[in-house]
């Protein structure tokens, strides 16, 4: 990965498109570690960030991982951007937070799969229960406003509308 990850540096440096093009793919390569793939989608919101100056986005040695990264990506409407967290979210070899996250930015955008994607997640015996439940809660937000939420914060959930993915949890 070393010399993958230097190889997207550098394309970076000398063209930013083609250097986003292949942080996507190295996101998407189920080959590579957790470490590795979180890697290339923070480096990925680093390059595409408003708010970062142009030498800052080419320091991507310890780009930040974190919920942020994510919603900065799925902002961007850009070819590629949400194919990735499409099939972040869908990946079941990564850990639910990031299966979440991925699902989460994908409703902050409006995307129409937003909702299947967290209910997916929200279904899914694999994972923590933590992320189940948040999963859920952002469903529920959803059902109750008609609009999406910030995500992670606790909302009751109405057993009404979730209880056969309420009742999945226990």
């Amino acid at each position: 990965m070393a010399d993958r990850r230097r190889s997207a540096e550098l394309l970076v440096q000398l063209d930013e498109s083609a250097g986003s093009v292949a942080l996507i793919g190295l996101a998407q390569d189920r080959r590579l570690s957790y470490a590795d793939r979180r890697w290339a989608i923070g480096a990925l919101a680093l390059v595409k960030a408003d708010h970062v100056s142009k030498d800052a986005r080419l320091e991507l040695s310890t780009p930040p991982y974190n919920r942020q990264a994510l919603q900065t990506i799925a902002k961007l409407n850009e070819h590629g951007t949400d194919m990735l967290l499409l099939r972040l979210a869908e990946d079941v070899g990564l850990d639910g937070v990031d299966r979440r996250w991925a699902a989460e930015a994908l409703l902050e955008s409006r995307h129409p799969r937003a909702r299947s994607l967290l209910s997916r997640i929200a279904n899914d015996k694999t994972l923590l229960s933590f992320d189940r439940e948040l999963a859920l809660d952002s469903i529920a937000r959803l059902n109750r406003t008609g609009a999406d939420t910030t995500p992670g914060q606790a909302v009751p959930v109405d057993a009404s509308k979730n209880a056969p993915l309420a009742r999945s949890l226990v």
